[in-house]
C-alpha cells in the first residue's frame, strides 16, 4: 500500500510541496528504502514545479529521492525492467481529460518512462453493457504489455451493478445486502484481467474526495471496497488520496497554488478538475508512481 502521512520530513511529501504548495501531507511506497526518507531543504518550496523559476530544484529533489534522472536515466531503473519503464493508465474522465494528460506528460518528460493512457468518461465497473473495461483492460494490456498499470475508476459505479456473463445476467441492486460483495468480486476480477501472464505491478490511485455532498458518500463505500481488494492482492498498491483533499484544519480544499497562484480545484460542476487543478494532482501522483518502480 502506499500511504499518505502528516510528515514533513518524508522527502515525497516536501517534493509534492515544492510542485504545489505548503507542504502539509507526505506519501512513500510502502517499499521505499531508509535513503529516501530524508529532508529536503528547498528555496522554492512555495512555488509550482517551475524550472525556469528554480533551474536546479528538479535535478537536487529528484537526486535526493535517488529516482533514475541523469545523462542516462533510463540505466538507473531496476535491473528487473532491463528496458524504459512502460506505464498504462487507464480509467474514466479523470483519465481522458486533463488530468491524464498532464500525468502522461509528466511521467514522460521528468521520470524517462514511456507512458500510455486510455481513458472513457462516464465509464466504470457497474455497467459493462455500456462499456465492458474487462474486455478493454485485456486489450490496452496486450497491446503496451506495461510494466505497471495505473488506474483510477470508480467514480460512476455508485449504481446497480449489471450483470452480463454467460452465467448470469439481470442486475444488483445498489445499497443491497449483496452489492459490496460483487463489487468487490468484480475490482479483483479487474486486477486480475490487467496483472494476468506476466509480472506487471498495478497501483490504483484513490478517487479525490469530491464537493458533493451526495457524490461523496457513495464514493465512501466504493473507496473503502476498491482500497481493501487492491491491498490484499499480491501485486496491488493503493493510493490513499483523501489527505490531499484538505488543509490541515480540515476543510475541504477548495483551489491549488501554481506558479504561485491561487487556482480554482475544480470545474464549476464540484467534480472534475480544472485545468489546474489536474496538473497539481498529476504533479502529485507521479512521484509516487516513479518511487514505486524505481523500488522494483
Amino acid at each position: 500500500m502506499v500511504g499518505v502521512g502528516n510528515d514533513c520530513r518524508l522527502v515525497v511529501g516536501c517534493l509534492f510541496a515544492a510542485i504545489g504548495g505548503a507542504c502539509q501531507s507526505g506519501a512513500v511506497s510502502a517499499g521505499a528504502t531508509a535513503s529516501s526518507v530524508a529532508q529536503v531543504a528547498d528555496p522554492c518550496s512555495t512555488s509550482s514545479w517551475d524550472d525556469t523559476a528554480c533551474p536546479d530544484q528538479r535535478t537536487r529533489l529528484l537526486a535526493s529521492l535517488e529516482l533514475p534522472l541523469g545523462d542516462n536515466p533510463v540505466a538507473k531503473w531496476p535491473q528487473a525492467l532491463r528496458k524504459k519503464p512502460r506505464i498504462l493508465i487507464l480509467g474514466d474522465s479523470f483519465v481522458a481529460t486533463d488530468f491524464g494528460l498532464a500525468l502522461q506528460r509528466l511521467l514522460n518528460k521528468e521520470f524517462a518512462v514511456d507512458a500510455r493512457r486510455r481513458g472513457r468518461s462516464s465509464t466504470g465497473l457497474a455497467r459493462p453493457d455500456y462499456f465492458d473495461w474487462m474486455s478493454e483492460g485485456t486489450r490496452q494490456v496486450r497491446r503496451h504489455r506495461p510494466d505497471m498499470v495505473i488506474v483510477i475508476l470508480g467514480g460512476n459505479d455508485g449504481q446497480d451493478l449489471i450483470m452480463e456473463s454467460a452465467v448470469k445476467k439481470g442486475r444488483i441492486r445498489w445499497r443491497s445486502r449483496q452489492w459490496e460483495g460483487a463489487y468487490a468480486k468484480r475490482v479483483q476480477e479487474f486486477i486480475d484481467t490487467l496483472t494476468k501472464g506476466q509480472f506487471r505491478r498495478l497501483l490504483w490511485v484513490g478517487l479525490p474526495t469530491m464537493a458533493l455532498p451526495s457524490l461523496e458518500r457513495k464514493l465512501e463505500t466504493i473507496r473503502a471496497i476498491q482500497k481493501r481488494v487492491v491491498n490484499a492482492h499480491p501485486r496491488g498498491s493503493y493510493v490513499d488520496t483523501g489527505s490531499w483533499f484538505h488543509d490541515r484544519f480540515g476543510r475541504p480544499r477548495e483551489s491549488v497554488t501554481l506558479r504561485k497562484r491561487e487556482l480554482p480545484l475544480r470545474q464549476e460542476d464540484g467534480v472534475h478538475f480544472s485545468r489546474p487543478g489536474a496538473i497539481w494532482f498529476a504533479q502529485r501522483i507521479a512521484p509516487v508512481i516513479a518511487v514505486s518502480l524505481a523500488d522494483g
